[in-house]
């Protein structure tokens, strides 16, 4: 029994030799946690002192229609570079910056950052994308990267962050503010009232144009036909607009719905006579063979453009029938047909790595696009557009094979002043055409009518809230990093002194 006790008092845990060295040794493991804070605040700091300087930010959203698409309200192409074109930078320089500094600094201390704003739809697509447990068939990667792309390309033209860099205006946040708001406001007025990119609405000609046609009476009246065709055009498409429809030319009076009527009456009665009359007739008999040379001349080009439309027609024919039988093909593979064994083991998956990924992706873009129905209306809108084009090419044709020889005389005075008349009356439409077109645009002049900043403009830098919170962290971990190898060189240190103390008792 007296050899048992001993032994029980071995096994115990004796908390106080372990914590006893810890509380003597407190200060000394607080003190090497608080350098290795500081060694940690040192390097972090030193970090924010050699990376890139401070920088004020400022969200820009396009909010006019077509700007997802980079187009502008009038069709021409739109792209958020303009914001930093040298055209509107020299503009806000001039305003803003004083001229010790360079112009070329000026314009290296702005960058820009596309926008996102499509993070929803993009988590959802990737969750119904892992959802699957047999991997993506071709119709359903191509559907993703058609997805994935159009928004992509969409926020990234719609949503952009303007940055400056600080240096530029030695640090003046206010100073930063207006600068980047300057740069938006000049961008859209000089796109407004220079290039006009929101003048939706434009008349078909100049009067001006109108005004110097060929005195040669056959060129003369074939001159005003395609005037009056073009002119013809111009208000049909307008009137399909509810809005420009209803607004009155401010100095004639006459609408839309007018001017297509007066336009439909000269057709009839007033161009197109003269025309076929100058078909049939000369106005001087010495001018017989120049008259019969142009006819000529002028029924060759018009069978070609003829043939020409018909063989691009063919084309169209051709496409549209390939895309429905890959159409029917993709549905008998999709319906109908058993799974081979090739399929059953996944050849008929997308992933090709022998491929390069820019290839595949451009490749399955332009497949996705193909089987669109919008792509497939595309192709048939143009085709009706050409074939309507045919049917007037052939009309044109009829009228110049009516007559294969000019043997009626009229009188030359008279045909120049009917086609004088004709030309005045044109010039009457187009001058109302382009007071509706200009008073339509006036709608369109509000810089508001581009864009609006996002949000307002913010300070950025190496030590923003973000990086704070990194080097508090930083310096806890730090801390206790060094708190720990202390802890634990003090319990070392202790270990070897109990044994040495062991060793001498035994002895």
């Amino acid at each position: 029994m007296s050899n048992d006790q001993p032994q029980h008092a071995s096994d115990e845990i004796d908390l106080l030799s372990i914590f006893a060295p810890l509380w003597r040794e407190k200060w000394g493991i607080l003190l090497v946690g608080v350098v290795f804070a500081v060694i940690v605040a040192t390097y972090q700091m030193s970090k924010f002192a050699f990376d890139e300087p401070e920088r004020a930010q400022m969200q820009v959203y396009f909010n006019f229609d077509g700007a997802a698409n980079g187009l502008y309200p009038n069709k021409s192409t739109f792209s958020p570079q303009e914001l930093i074109a040298s055209s509107v930078l020299a503009e806000v320089y001039r305003r803003n910056i004083n001229p010790t500094e360079s112009f070329e600094d000026f314009k290296a201390a702005f960058s820009l950052t596309p926008g996102f704003m499509g993070t929803e739809r993009l988590e959802t697509l990737v969750s119904n994308l892992a959802s699957k447990d047999k991997g993506l068939s071709v119709a359903e990667f191509n559907e993703a990267v058609d997805n994935y792309t159009a928004t992509l390309r969409s926020d990234s033209r719609t949503l952009i962050t303007l940055t400056l860099n600080l240096d530029i205006v030695s640090g003046d946040l206010e100073k930063a503010r207006i600068v980047l708001t300057d740069i938006a406001e000049t961008w859209a007025s000089q796109a407004l009232n220079v290039r006009g990119v929101n003048r939706k609405y434009r008349a078909a000609i100049s009067s001006q144009l109108l005004s110097s046609s060929d005195e040669e009476p056959l060129i003369f009246v074939n001159v005003l036909s395609d005037n009056h065709a073009l002119l013809a055009e111009t208000v049909k498409t307008l009137r399909q607009d509810t809005y420009i429809e209803s607004i009155k030319d401010p100095a004639s009076g006459l609408k839309l719905a007018e001017l297509s009527q007066l336009l439909e009456t000269s057709g009839k009665y007033e161009i197109a006579i003269l025309k076929e009359m100058m078909m049939t007739s000369v106005p001087d008999p010495e001018l017989k063979g120049w008259f019969d040379g142009f006819r000529s001349a002028r029924l060759g080009k018009l069978i070609r453009q003829r043939d020409e439309a018909q063989r691009i027609i063919d084309v169209y024919d051709g496409a549209m029938q390939s895309l429905a039988n890959q159409n029917v093909q993709n549905t008998q593979n999709n319906q109908g047909s058993e799974p081979t064994a090739d399929m059953a083991n996944g050849s008929n998956q997308t992933y090709a790595p022998q491929y390069g990924d820019d290839l595949v992706n451009t490749l399955l873009t332009l497949g996705a696009q193909m089987s669109e129905p919008a792509y497939k209306k595309e192709l048939l809108d143009e085709k009706i557009r050409i074939s309507s084009n045919l049917q007037r090419l052939k009309t044109e044709i009829e009228l110049y094979t009516g007559g294969t020889t000019a043997t009626n005389v009229i009188e030359p005075g008279l045909v120049s002043q009917r086609l004088q008349k004709a030309k005045l009356d044109l010039i009457k439409i187009n001058d109302a055409l382009t007071g509706i077109t200009d008073y339509a645009n006036t709608k369109f002049t509000e810089t508001s009518e581009l864009y609006e900043l996002s949000g307002a403009i913010s300070f950025d830098s190496d030590m923003n809230k973000d990086s704070i919170r990194t080097l508090a962290l930083k310096l806890i971990l730090g801390f206790i990093l060094g708190c720990f190898l202390a802890t634990l060189n003090v319990w070392m240190r202790a270990l070897r002194v109990n044994q040495r103390a062991d060793g001498e008792s035994t002895y």
